[in-house]
């Protein structure tokens, strides 16, 4: 009589492919993360509370990288920039008017242009000094927070 032999089951994964692939995965998520941080979002932590009520002292926000690779800024928005007289230096200001523009304070209400802007973002009651007016430079941007 033939003796029909039992199939022979497939060996265990061994305990190296196992940190094998671990080690794989991990290696892929830094590398992915690493990048996304490089090209594509950053973490900033607001050090001070020159944009409150809008960003707290010690908020974290998480910035796109590529927002403004698709389009130019605009009047209203929130933008981090280097320190122009110390390039080791994040802002975190809002962005008042564009190059071209005249700005003026007056009475505690902003201008541009001639024209009354809402700044519905700050605080009721705030009071500023008068300032210009003064026309923004082409190819520059008042930020204020």
């Amino acid at each position: 009589m033939e003796d029909k032999s039992i199939e022979e089951l497939p060996e265990k994964p061994k305990n190296s492919s196992f940190f094998k692939e671990i080690t794989e995965s991990i290696v892929i998520a830094v590398l992915l993360a690493v990048l996304i941080r490089l090209f594509i979002l950053e973490p900033f932590y607001i050090p001070s509370g020159s944009m409150e009520p809008t960003l707290k002292e010690g908020d974290r926000i998480i910035v796109s990288k590529l927002n403004y690779h698709f389009q130019d800024p605009a009047r209203g928005d929130v933008v981090v920039f280097k320190y122009p007289r110390d390039q080791k230096r994040n802002f975190v200001k809002r962005l008042i008017a564009t190059g071209g523009e005249t700005v003026a304070l007056k009475s505690s209400c902003l201008y541009i242009n001639g024209q009354a802007v809402p700044e519905d973002y700050l605080p009721a009651g705030l009071r500023f000094n008068d300032y210009g007016p003064r026309e923004v430079p082409q190819d520059n941007y008042l930020m204020l927070g």
